[in-house]
């Protein structure tokens, strides 16, 4: 439960730093 937990945890942080680093792509290509 708690490996599971922290995979999960990790996970969602690399899905939020991707998803940061595609919006500021999509801003340079708007800029």
């Amino acid at each position: 439960m708690d490996v599971a937990s922290m995979t999960g945890h990790k996970s969602l942080a690399m899905v939020k730093r991707y998803t940061h680093v595609e919006a500021e792509k999509l801003a340079a290509k708007l800029g």
